[in-house]
């Protein structure tokens, strides 16, 4: 659905559904904490990171519109103040650029995203310095061939 608005003799305007979409989860993922939107579907949460509208569900009826956000939240925050830090941003960013009114931003907390220690990788040969020989020692003939 669109949101349409006349203007005497200018012609209408409408705004998309989707646009309220992106302009509500780009607020939200600006704020400390979100680590992503969220979808839920088939029973299982996915963090959606590329097409974020799909976690935002946003009605339009006139000028009033309702969103639904479904968010993941970085362990260590706190839930209630980043979910109302959320509300804040988001009908703020409506309302500032669309001009419509928001009545109510809900926010569904799908899941807490625990950042996991990086796994150390193995350097790769070429990056370790040259195996230094001895006069009068043998190289081992995979560094010699590394060599030359």
């Amino acid at each position: 659905m669109a949101k349409n608005q006349n203007w005497s003799d200018k012609g209408k305007v409408q705004i998309s559904t989707d646009v309220v979409a992106t302009i509500s989860a780009t607020a939200a993922l600006e704020i400390e904490g979100v680590y992503s939107m969220a979808s839920y579907a088939g029973g299982m949460t996915v963090f959606v990171r590329k097409n974020m509208t799909k976690g935002v569900k946003a009605t339009i009826s006139g000028s009033d519109v309702v969103l639904d956000l479904n968010i993941v939240v970085r362990f260590g925050y706190r839930i209630l103040e980043v979910s109302e830090r959320v509300q804040s941003s988001v009908k703020n960013a409506v309302q500032t650029m669309t001009g419509l009114t928001v009545r109510s931003v809900n926010v569904v907390v799908s899941s807490v995203y625990l950042e996991k220690e990086q796994p150390k990788t193995r350097k790769d040969k070429r990056e370790q310095p040259p195996t230094t020989i001895q006069p009068g020692q043998e190289a081992d003939t995979n560094e010699k061939q590394e060599q030359e």
